[in-house]
């Protein structure tokens, strides 16, 4: 078991800010889903966020980035033996006039 902070990589991509500004808040569960058919990074952990849609009625899930290399690599190991893994919203940082958003997240192997 284990327990470590991180930052999502990649937060400013294909307008992944809009869904941090609008979806991410702190404290929220996050999901993981290994990428082992990434062209580059077969170790690829992609990080997404849960949505509630119109009226709450409908779910869409959204990418807000990735585990950065390092950690992806000891996650993606630690999923293919069969562990599991939790992520949660420590904090959303930034958005003043000018500043992206950013994402912290704390991370629990199981």
């Amino acid at each position: 078991m284990g327990e470590f902070n991180s930052k999502v990589a990649g937060v400013s991509k294909d307008g992944r800010q809009y869904i941090i500004k609008k979806h991410v808040y702190n404290g929220q569960p996050l999901w993981i889903i290994p990428e082992p058919d990434n062209p580059y990074d077969p170790n690829a952990v992609g990080v997404w966020v849960e949505t509630k849609g119109f009226l709450g009625l409908f779910k869409q899930e959204f990418q807000i980035g990735y585990l950065n290399r390092k950690i992806a690599k000891e996650i993606s190991a630690h999923l293919r033996n069969g562990g599991s893994v939790m992520v949660w919203v420590t904090q959303r940082t930034g958005g003043s006039p000018g500043e992206s958003f950013g994402v912290n997240i704390l991370i629990r192997k199981l």
